[in-house]
């Protein structure tokens, strides 16, 4: 298999360039702005070069998840949306993973609009990073996004359903996690379930929403947490 043979050492050689970028990368302290700039750089004068990307995508995460990180050395923002664009644009599924994951460290509601088509990349972890990553978001736009996730019942996996439900949660859509409760899998109605368990209140139109939703539940486990969620709340 002449094929199989050569695709396994082209990996191997892919790798190995990787390991010394991530290795050249660690040998210094970088602040986040100037990975950025070696990200940009990159992503502008090599665009087929995605494992250096993906590495530059990956140190420049590791910055910005620091403790204490300094604001006065974050990338500009106009810088980071241009990095998020052409990332999400890559034939690499890791850079698109890396671009969504960047995009929810940054929590810039602008940038709910570039990372909705990727709700839809054909590789499902990408599809599961876009979805937490709206998920920390504020702005209408991840709302959207993340209902139509959750409203592809026939097309849609499962999986997509329960990371848009557990989204919601993340930025207090009571709304949405109601639809959710009436999802035909378990897995997302547990997920709704978990979710409006975190709100410190429910209101009135909440609290109808979980009782109709208790009602009509057919699982016994599930039916017990929303009773309990009214008993609680």
């Amino acid at each position: 298999m002449p094929g199989a043979v050569l695709a396994e050492e082209t990996t191997r050689f892919e790798d190995r360039l990787f390991d010394q970028d991530c290795d050249a990368l660690t040998a210094v302290n970088p602040a986040p702005f100037e990975v950025a700039d070696w990200l940009q750089l990159s992503l502008t004068d090599t665009p087929i070069a995605t494992l250096e990307h993906y590495a530059l995508g990956l140190r420049l995460l590791e910055t910005l998840r620091q403790p204490t990180p300094n604001q006065a050395l974050a990338p500009d923002i106009a810088v980071f949306r241009k990095i998020i664009v052409e990332m999400s644009a890559s034939a690499d599924w890791r850079v698109k993973l890396t671009a969504a994951e960047l995009a929810g460290e940054l929590s810039d509601p602008q940038l709910a609009e570039l990372l909705a088509p990727l709700v839809n990349d054909p590789d499902w972890p990408v599809r599961q990073r876009t979805i937490q990553a709206l998920g920390r978001l504020g702005s209408g736009r991840n709302v959207e996004t993340l209902m139509a996730v959750l409203a592809q019942k026939d097309e849609g996996h499962w999986f997509e359903r329960e990371c848009a439900t557990q989204a919601l949660g993340d930025c207090d859509n009571t709304a949405g996690l109601i639809v959710a409760l009436a999802d035909p899998k378990e897995e997302v109605r547990r997920m709704a379930v978990r979710q409006l368990g975190r709100q410190a209140i429910f209101d009135e139109k909440t609290r109808q929403g979980v009782d109709n939703a208790r009602r009509q539940e057919k699982n016994k486990a599930i039916k017990a947490e929303l009773k309990s969620l009214l008993d609680r709340k």
